[in-house]
């Protein structure tokens, strides 16, 4: 159930050779010529007729490099199973995966190969040698949560960089998030000209297919910071790519050319509406690898103003780990839907019962197997409160789960929640006391034995 890492090399052309010479000879070293995969990440919702009935089948899958893992979580008449993925892997833009059952103590493989076009997957379904049948499985899509939108607030988000940094004005810039796909690379030493703050510009994540952050509808200037800093681009043409920003298109984009050379500063400042609770960039590659920098989104009533603006008051924020919906809870609470992880899986039972909590639907969903958790705050003392509890019918007893977690360098080791719960099924609630002081919460988890899980978490700002 542990994730492995798939790094993508940074393109360092050390001959004359071309993007598509260079891409060709690779292509056929690694996959003798075939296409390059398709992504499959997400959750797909498909219905298969049986002759036990139509089974309505939920699929959460995580595709790293041509590797596939996942779950299946199928209902028919009213029963429920969920099952761990096994075998998955892509091929071009075709995905397979075994789905494994026992049935009163018989194992049955169900494999099932999809060609996937887009959000939608046309799967054959092999049941052992008993039956094939075909559906359609589609991608769900991604929902702003139902409450009210917050005050919009300035974001600014520093590529490639893993820790928070501080331009020359004394303007906070988060560590790299909101990016799909791609790869980071620093060059700490580079002198950056046409800018007070060259640190904005010594990393960078390049290779990413898109940028997203949750704002409230509005309109927003997003600020994109570009500096050509990789030694192996000598000359305009070397590096271009297009990106479009909340719908308006950027071809055939050369940051050597907007900004006048290497290692040179180039911002580009577009206005923009969202409509839909999230602010997107998407990235199209031509000649080389997209990169950048650094994003700002501004609201548009302060884009002029050249002073930071005051800290924004600090607000409740709760996070339903597992679920791609908001959760509502007995007091009437909204839970955001699963966010601010990095990596892992999620994974539903939601028939379950949960003892001790007045909210069992907090439990019923999870994510395991992640490496952090992190969330922008205004600097002050909070409450962050982190909702456990084992599910798991593999976990028949202490010691089967034991992991580590760190919250805003408190530490706690050997964490075991069938331990503190008392049980399985059981809730129980780790509050810790914090401080932060860079503009973020960040929690990480260091697994020991099987994989970290965590139901829920709340950040509450002490009075």
């Amino acid at each position: 159930m542990h994730r492995s890492n798939f790094i993508a090399n940074h393109s360092n052309p050390t001959n004359p050779l071309n993007m598509k010479t260079r891409i060709i000879l690779l292509t056929f070293a690694l996959s003798v010529c075939s296409v390059w995969p398709a992504d499959v990440t997400g959750v797909w919702k498909a219905q298969f007729d049986t002759q036990r009935g139509r089974q309505k089948y939920t699929f959460t899958l995580q595709q790293d490099g041509t590797k596939v893992t996942g779950n299946a979580s199928a209902e028919v008449n009213g029963a429920k199973r969920e099952s761990e993925l096994r075998e998955g892997k892509m091929e071009g833009d075709t995905v397979s995966f075994v789905e494994p059952l026992n049935i009163q103590g018989n194992d049955l493989r169900i494999t099932y190969f999809g060609k996937v076009s887009g959000n939608e997957i046309k799967f054959t379904r092999q049941v052992g040698d008993f039956a094939t049948t075909e559906a359609v499985a589609k991608r769900e899509s991604a929902t702003a949560p139902a409450q009210p939108a917050p005050a919009a607030n300035r974001v600014r988000i520093k590529a490639g960089k893993s820790e928070p940094v501080k331009d020359a004005e004394g303007n906070l810039w988060l560590a790299d998030q909101g990016f799909e796909g791609g790869q980071t690379i620093e060059r700490p030493d580079i002198q950056i000209a046409n800018t007070k703050s060259p640190d904005l510009y010594r990393a960078e994540r390049y290779s990413m297919d898109s940028f997203s952050w949750p704002v409230p509808n509005g309109k927003y200037a997003v600020k994109l910071h570009f500096a050509e800093t990789f030694e192996g681009i000598t000359g305009p043409g070397q590096r271009v790519f297009s990106y479009n920003v909340q719908g308006h298109e950027f071809k055939d984009f050369d940051v050597w050319v907007k900004a006048g050379g290497s290692l040179r500063a180039y911002v580009e400042t577009v206005n923009v509406e969202a409509t839909n609770g999230i602010i997107k960039v998407t990235f199209t590659p031509k000649v080389e690898n997209p990169q950048i920098n650094a994003i700002e989104i501004i609201p548009q009533a302060t884009a002029e103003a050249s002073a930071p603006a005051p800290a924004p008051a600090a607000k409740t924020v709760r996070i339903k780990a597992g679920k791609s919906e908001p959760v509502k809870d007995a007091e009437g609470n909204v839970w955001l839907a699963d966010q601010g992880f990095e990596g892992g899986q999620t994974i539903e039972r939601p028939d379950i019962q949960i003892a001790n909590t007045k909210n069992p639907d907090l439990y019923r969903a999870e994510r395991y197997s992640m490496d952090s958790f992190s969330w922008p705050v205004p600097n002050g003392k909070y409450v962050v409160k982190l909702h456990f509890a084992e599910t798991f019918e593999g976990i028949t007893g202490p010691g089967q789960r034991v992991f580590s977690y760190n919250v805003q360098g408190h530490e706690f080791k050997d964490f075991d929640v069938w331990v503190k719960a008392g049980g399985p099924l059981r809730a129980y609630v780790e509050t810790v006391n914090v401080e932060a002081a860079n503009g973020v919460i960040k929690v990480t988890f260091t697994p020991n034995v099987e994989n970290p899980q965590i139901n829920a978490i709340e950040i509450l700002p002490q009075p």
